[in-house]
């Protein structure tokens, strides 16, 4: 489950602030 809602968020993340993901 956790997983599943982890990857969303990374995603949406990269998206919205990739360079602070990177």
């Amino acid at each position: 489950m956790a997983g599943k809602s982890l990857e969303p968020l990374i995603l949406k993340n990269q998206s919205l602030e990739p360079l602070e993901v990177t």
